[in-house]
């Protein structure tokens, strides 16, 4: 009388060793994150692409843009395919439980019509009672008795199963129905995201066949875009030479002074908390600065309010040229014409000066850091000035709807990776 309750355990159990019927949704959601930071990136890069100039360094810049833009795609387009790929594990996953609940259904269904034609020909009330009369004895009445109650609690619960497995499937299906709409939307997407891809590869194409007509002017600019980068460099080194000797003398003056005031017999102790030799740091305030510089790396406001890279820090690959290499000592931001320029932390104002190729430039001492703000267009303070993070330098030049600073972070001559120093 106890077989029925086998099926389902037997049931459960299958149901227990089958794949999940929502698979990694938390992989699926930061795909979708990730897909979301992509075409903000893709807009942001398309409208930095609508604003490049037409001269042949904007046509540079255009290329450069493109291959960014390039990128950002095939990021995007394999991020769907990911996405694709969840989705059909969810998609096998749904039709397997159906097909599981479908077949349980049936069965249920057919042990539920069984047991009601097995009452209706057998166990009618007045069949009842007359089986009840004919027992032995009253164990054997007790015994016909829970027999009967056990075969309408059976049909209870077949009832309650049929009823709770239909709603499971309904619930199932109802699932599976959407993975496969969603399924279809992504590859949709995909497939569209494909299309602008080939046209931004046909778009390259051209645009490298433009350029290779023009390679010796392009080279020549090249030559000349890195003469002027010496020439900055050499003004600030020049700067930087005569910052460590104004050190040195604000330094010797200061020992004169303490030197002054101590007792013949005393000695002058050696600075406590100096980690290196560094001659752009030779006094306590030098000191100061520098290490609440260091103490903001990663945490400096960008230059300007809203820019995004246009060029990237060091040695670089030509964006078509080959065995050609261009280099960066800090990086350009394309930003809006006329945007303003701002300090990226306190300091004190120690070159204002014009450099062919970058315009009107702005140097920053915060210690033995500097920071750099090339190609301005007007500039708001003088050499000597002491400004604050966030302080108006600047403004960038206007006309096109999109121009490029460049920006640079130094610890002493030698040039850091803005990158690293900048907020995220």
């Amino acid at each position: 009388m106890l077989a029925f309750g086998k099926a389902p355990v037997c049931f459960l159990f299958a149901l227990a060793i089958m794949p999940p019927i929502w698979p990694q949704t938390g992989s699926r959601a930061e795909l979708q994150r990730r897909q979301n930071q992509l075409l903000k990136e893709l807009e942001t890069a398309n409208k930095e692409l609508k604003a490049t100039g037409k001269s042949l360094e904007a046509v540079s810049q255009t290329m450069r843009q493109l291959d960014k833009k390039i990128g950002l795609r095939e990021a995007l387009i394999a991020n769907y395919q990911k996405e694709l790929g969840l989705l059909h594990r969810k998609i096998d996953s749904c039709a397997l439980v159906a097909g599981h609940l479908e077949n349980r259904l049936e069965s249920i269904k057919k042990d539920y019509a069984r047991m009601v034609v097995t009452e209706y020909k057998m166990l009618s009330p007045h069949d009842e009672s007359l089986y009840l009369l004919a027992a032995r004895d009253v164990n054997d009445a007790y015994l016909r008795r829970s027999y009967f109650k056990a075969m309408r609690n059976y049909r209870r619960y077949l009832a309650a199963e049929v009823t709770q497995k239909q709603a499971e499937l309904a619930d199932v299906l109802d699932v599976l129905r959407r993975a496969r709409q969603e399924a279809t939307d992504a590859l949709r997407q995909q497939e569209m995201q494909k299309a602008y891809l080939a046209a931004e590869m046909a778009e390259k194409q051209k645009l490298a066949a433009q350029l290779k007509s023009r390679e010796k002017e392009i080279r020549q600019l090249i030559a000349k875009k890195e003469k002027e980068r010496r020439e900055l460099e050499a003004r600030i080194k020049k700067l930087i030479e005569e910052e460590i000797a104004a050190e040195k003398r604000r330094a010797e003056a200061r020992a004169a002074k303490e030197k002054a005031r101590r007792p013949a017999s005393e000695a002058p102790s050696p600075p406590k908390g100096e980690r290196r030799p560094a001659e752009l740091r030779a006094t306590p305030e030098s000191a100061e600065l520098s290490d609440a510089f260091e103490n903001n790396r990663g945490r400096l406001p960008w230059p300007v309010e809203r820019g995004a890279v246009a060029s990237g820090f060091g040695v670089q690959a030509h964006a078509f040229l080959r065995n050609v290499q261009v280099r960066n000592d800090g990086i350009d931001i394309a930003a809006p014409a006329g945007a303003t320029v701002r300090s990226v932390f306190k300091g004190t104002v120690t070159g204002v000066f014009p450099v062919q190729g970058f315009g009107n430039v702005v140097i920053l001492r915060h210690g033995e850091y500097l920071t750099v703000y090339a190609n301005l267009d007007k500039v708001h303070v003088a050499r000597g000035a002491q400004v604050s993070a966030r302080q108006a330098l600047g403004s960038l030049p206007t006309g096109d709807s999109q121009t490029t600073m460049n920006f640079q972070i130094r610890q002493g001559a030698q040039a850091l990776n803005p990158l690293s120093w900048l907020q995220q």
